[in-house]
């Protein structure tokens, strides 16, 4: 790899060697602490338990939650092994991931205390180097295969220079980029729902402001879909490809592709209930449930054009062979200890839609414990959660307790299918530790149970 002259080490990071960054900040006191904790974990690779038994406030979390890398999961297997180029690296998580993919990253970040933090993050990896400079400006030797901006598209009005600066960043790309390289951005929607239902923009913390359009030149700015999909196409990517992550692509659970809205067998408020809102710093109120929206939003084709955000891979080409056409959505249980942490694919086989589970990381160990873990492909069960039934009992006015307690009944009921009398009273199986309203699926005419994960030794 060949660094521009344009550039001098500085410690771990290529600096201009006239200097050229800019000033974004989450916080002096944020930011000190973020690269302490990193400069002093033993563990800081992708997952590590370590950094996030540290998280205390928002922005900890989002610079140290291994959720954050949830965003190219679905992606990683055409990512591995290629030349990157991602554009503000931030404090490093993004990085971490890739270069664990066996990725050759080159990540630009503008502000050097948080360059220098993705470096310690990065410490001891000959796959990555770190240029603090304003991509605007940067120069570099060779192109790459994929170019990431994942949160940044968003600034450009800040920190570029143009009468269009999203423009700018993407036709910079564009020059930098192989031909059948391809252009990742991950961006807020403009139109998402939960603005709609109140919640602060993300970036100005006002609510309404992106759906009233009070954007300036001085001020972030994001867009719906169909606006971002003409920047893009106009800067010479016309290959473009949608994901959708849930709540959003900072701290995603849930990715699904544009094709997932075309399979009726797919429910989509069993994969997305509870899914649309968090709180990022300021707590709000949603003037509606959005998740009773979002079942509104399906059935009339809009959930994808109001989605909080966006996961967009562009390129110059269509590749010949679309990779992972036959996944459909991507669920990740990654706010669990590392080595349970895991992975649901919903696939299209030639024998109908499964579901394929692996767990994210080789250190897994199942354990012969008390209580183990055990995951495995299924049918994918149609049908709605037992425990969405629970959501329009207490969404609407005046609901009241005994209206609880039936649907309590209903889940007793069940449990009751696969008890027996022993010492002490009613008994159930160990193998059915897991058996939660979350895990059982309602039919107008029958129930079943699935993903039963968890195992006791004993009986319940």
């Amino acid at each position: 790899m060949q660094i521009s002259k344009r550039y001098i080490l500085h410690g771990n990071v290529y600096v201009p060697q006239k200097k050229a960054q800019f000033q974004y900040s989450d916080g002096d006191a944020v930011e000190e602490y973020i690269l302490s904790t990193i400069q002093s974990a033993a563990d800081i690779s992708t997952g590590s338990e370590e950094l996030t038994a540290a998280i205390n406030d928002w922005p900890s979390k989002y610079h140290l939650h291994n959720q954050r890398v949830n965003i190219l999961r679905p992606i990683a297997e055409r990512l591995a092994g290629k030349r990157i180029l991602e554009i503000g690296s931030g404090c490093g998580v993004i990085t971490r991931f890739l270069s664990e993919l066996g990725c050759s990253v080159v990540a630009i970040e503008g502000s050097f205390r948080r360059a220098s933090i993705t470096a310690e993050r990065c410490r001891g990896l000959k796959n990555v180097t770190i240029i603090c400079d304003n991509f605007q400006d940067f120069e570099w030797e060779e192109n790459f295969d994929f170019i990431t901006f994942i949160g940044v598209l968003e600034y450009s009005n800040l920190y570029v220079e143009g009468t269009s600066p999203p423009r700018t960043l993407l036709d910079k790309a564009q020059s930098l980029i192989e031909p059948t390289g391809r252009l990742i951005i991950a961006i807020e929607n403009q139109l998402g729902l939960k603005y709609w239902a109140g919640a602060p923009e993300d970036h100005v913390g006002k609510p309404f402001f992106g759906i009233e359009n009070q954007y300036t030149s001085h001020t972030p700015a994001t867009f719906g879909k169909q606006a971002l999909s003409h920047m893009i196409t106009e800067s010479g990517f016309p290959d473009i490809e949608f994901l959708f992550p849930f709540p959003d692509y900072k701290l995603p659970e849930v990715i699904l592709t544009e094709r997932a809205f075309s399979f009726k067998e797919i429910n989509f408020n069993n994969l997305l209930g509870e899914k649309f809102d968090y709180f990022q710093s300021d707590i709000y109120h949603n003037n509606f449930s959005t998740t009773k929206a979002a079942q509104v939003l399906t059935a009339n084709g809009l959930l994808a054009e109001l989605s909080n955000s966006f996961l967009v891979v562009a390129g110059q080409i269509e590749p010949l062979h679309r990779a992972s056409s036959d996944k459909l959505a991507f669920i990740y249980s990654t706010q669990r200890k590392k080595k349970y942490c895991k992975e649901n694919i919903i696939v299209e086989t030639p024998s109908g839609l499964e579901v394929f589970r692996r767990y994210l990381y080789d250190d897994h160990l199942q354990g012969d414990g008390l209580i183990s873990n055990r995951i495995h492909t299924e049918k994918y069960l149609p049908g709605e959660l037992l425990f969405n039934q629970l959501i329009p009992i207490v969404s609407k006015p005046g609901w009241n307790v005994e209206e609880v307690q039936n649907w309590v009944g209903a889940y007793f009921n069940i449990i009751k299918q696969f008890s027996y009398m022993g010492p002490g009273g009613l008994k159930i199986e160990g193998r059915y530790l897991d058996l939660s309203p979350f895990n059982i699926m309602m039919t107008e005419t029958e129930w079943s149970i699935f993903d039963q994960e968890w195992v006791c030794q004993e009986e319940l």
